[in-house]
């Protein structure tokens, strides 16, 4: 009986400091002590607290930093904590530091993964960085990465964290990139989730009309390909065909599974034909969608076969550089504007 009253005060007492261990822990953890500073304008990091030491990065304004000491009591220098990958910890002049609350409403969750404090813009205030942005953090609380990475702002012109994606079931962060200017121009980096940068790819020049998950941790995504915008016609012309990409923690890649259709039915070709517009009136236009779409579901001979249907005998088709194009022509040039396509696959043609 004392023997098990005995293991009984053990094991109590492991128990105690077990979770007297993991309260420290928690309360001790980046997350839940760190200091944070919104950086005002483009910051040096320097080695020492020193306007002549060396720059080891600059840090771009807007950003949100952990700050954990004063250099002394006039508080004329931060050192800041390393960032892994991104910076290395130094110091900043604490002039160009402020509170998040500067331009910034924190919002403070957990996901799958990490614990994350998003940076959103806050309103009726002038913010420095126009996007958002977040630090993850482990799920014990200790700081991970801020996204975007000075790495990713340099890259990507605009580049901000899609806040969607912090608390969705999506496999990756995504941070996105808008350059501004009509039609222009789009592009997408997305960043593993379960192992942080385990895999990272980027998806430029086009911007995701739809995901959805088909399988456990793998993705599907519907992007427009814009390769033959402005080609023989005004954007508003221009066919813009959707092509299915299959994402997941390998990378990004053609589903074409997704894209493979049956061919027509003898009535929905005939309804194809009827519904196309006169080709020596207007333009190639129409053609070429009907061909991409064809073309794009696995079906090039029924393309061809609309093609021979559509084109009027002895037409020739004057270019936007004044050329004169026959069927045929037109063909070859079609062809070599689809291979030039990045998602270009050879059994789109066969």
């Amino acid at each position: 009986m004392l023997r098990v009253q005995t293991k009984s005060k053990i094991s109590i007492a492991i128990i105690s400091a077990f979770f007297m261990f993991a309260t420290t822990n928690l309360l001790a953890s980046d997350y839940a002590q760190e200091t944070l500073m919104e950086v005002l304008e483009n910051a040096n990091l320097r080695a020492a607290p020193s306007t002549s030491s060396e720059i080891l990065a600059v840090i771009p304004g807007g950003f949100v930093v952990a700050v954990t000491e004063a250099l002394d009591s006039s508080g004329k220098w931060y050192r800041i904590p390393g960032s892994d990958g991104d910076y290395p910890a130094g110091y900043v002049y604490a002039d160009l530091l402020a509170s998040p609350t500067t331009s910034y409403e924190t919002n403070e969750f957990s996901n799958r993964y990490h614990l994350v404090k998003e940076f959103q813009p806050a309103k009726d205030k002038n913010a420095i960085w126009p996007q958002s942005h977040t630090r993850l953090y482990s799920l014990d609380g200790q700081f991970l990465t801020h996204l975007p990475r000075i790495k990713d702002s340099k890259e990507l012109s605009g580049v901000y964290i899609r806040p969607s994606e912090l608390n969705s079931t999506f496999p990756f962060y995504e941070l996105y990139s808008y350059t501004g200017g009509a039609h222009c121009c789009y592009s997408s980096r997305f960043i593993s989730k379960e192992k942080l940068f385990s895999s990272t790819f980027d998806l430029n020049d086009r911007i995701i009309e739809k995901r959805h998950m088909v399988d456990q941790d793998i993705w599907q995504v519907d992007v427009p390909d814009e390769t033959y915008t402005y080609w023989q016609y005004s954007y508003a012309a221009s066919p813009i065909p959707l092509v299915t990409l299959e994402l997941d923690e390998e990378g990004m890649r053609l589903s074409k599974s997704a894209m493979i259709k049956n061919p027509p039915s003898d009535e929905e070709f005939k309804k194809a034909i009827k519904s196309t517009p006169p080709v020596d009136l207007d333009g190639v236009g129409h053609v070429t969608r009907v061909m991409l779409g064809y073309i794009y579901s696995g079906n090039f001979s029924t393309a061809e076969t609309y093609l021979d249907a559509v084109w009027p005998e002895s037409f020739k088709y004057e270019t936007y550089d004044s050329t004169y194009w026959d069927q045929d022509a037109y063909k070859d040039e079609l062809i070599k504007k689809i291979r030039s396509s990045p998602f270009f696959e050879t059994w789109m043609l066969e």
